[in-house]
């Protein structure tokens, strides 16, 4: 008579940094990333919109009173500091990996930085996904967009006096960020370390102003970069029912993970003949 099993052992504790939005799957979990304090609530829309298989977890630490300063003295270092937490949350769940993140905001600059730590540490991140969010490093160039399109705004509304104004502002705040010391930039001689992660950036077609069409990524990686594009404002990405469409066009570049392995090179096989 073969011996009755004993009782299971308890589940370890779940890391309260980690908020399960589907927990079981055969895939490598998507880890959607968000800034301590901000709302999350869009990407509960986003993971119902991908295949059944597909575990995804919110990773952003809970309670009250949480302060996170992404701007000003110690950028870097406030980014960092939080990504290695979050790293940490997501080893209870990813173990030897592969990893794959994303985010949208802060919390895609946070999960890019959280993809730099994994790397050093040997780890392997099998895809970063970005919606809707510029690098970190390029500030500058992020405020200098988003000053043309007030601009024009202005200029629809044939204020001249306001659009010097604006014009003035925006030269004074581009200026403050390029000052040594600020935190908002890198300084003269930053070198960004390089990822080998593939990267995948999900936008809005419906841009105000057109650059880049991968909004600088293609610089912080040696991997495939590939650019998806959901037909509706950047403000309606995670809203109903765009979202619908965004979790479509995520789930599409997530495909090549699904076979994905620690002992396998970085899974985009497949991205660029989806282009």
């Amino acid at each position: 008579m073969e011996a009755s099993a004993g009782p299971s052992a308890p589940s370890p504790p779940r890391d309260p940094r980690l908020f399960p939005l589907r927990a079981s799957g055969t895939r490598p979990p998507l880890f959607l990333v968000a800034a301590p304090g901000v709302n999350a609530l869009g990407y509960t829309g986003l993971a119902r919109g991908l295949a059944a298989d597909q575990p995804v977890y919110v990773v952003q630490p809970q309670g009250k009173d949480l302060t996170f300063a992404p701007l000003g003295a110690g950028t870097r270092g406030a980014f960092m500091a939080v990504a290695a937490g979050y790293v940490e949350a997501i080893r209870t769940v990813g173990g030897e990996g592969p990893y794959v993140l994303g985010g949208t905001g802060h919390g895609a600059n946070i999960a890019f930085q959280m993809a730099r730590l994994l790397e050093a540490a040997g780890d392997r991140v099998a895809l970063l996904a970005i919606v809707e969010t510029f690098p970190l490093e390029d500030m500058p160039v992020h405020a200098r967009l988003l000053a043309n399109v007030a601009a024009r705004r202005w200029q629809r509304a044939s204020r001249a006096e306001l659009w010097a104004e604006l014009r003035r502002r925006a030269a004074g705040a581009l200026d403050e960020l390029r000052a040594p010391g600020s935190g908002r930039w890198p300084g003269e001689g930053w070198v960004s370390p390089i990822l080998r992660a593939p990267i995948a950036v999900l936008l809005a077609d419906a841009r105000s102003v057109r650059g880049d069409d991968a909004l600088g990524w293609r610089a912080h990686t040696s991997g495939e970069v590939v650019v998806r594009t959901v037909a509706c404002g950047r403000e309606d990405l995670l809203r109903k029912p765009h979202v619908r469409s965004l979790a479509r066009a995520l789930e599409d570049v997530l495909a090549p993970t699904r076979s994905t392995s620690a002992s396998t090179g970085p899974g985009v096989a497949g991205f660029m003949g989806r282009r």
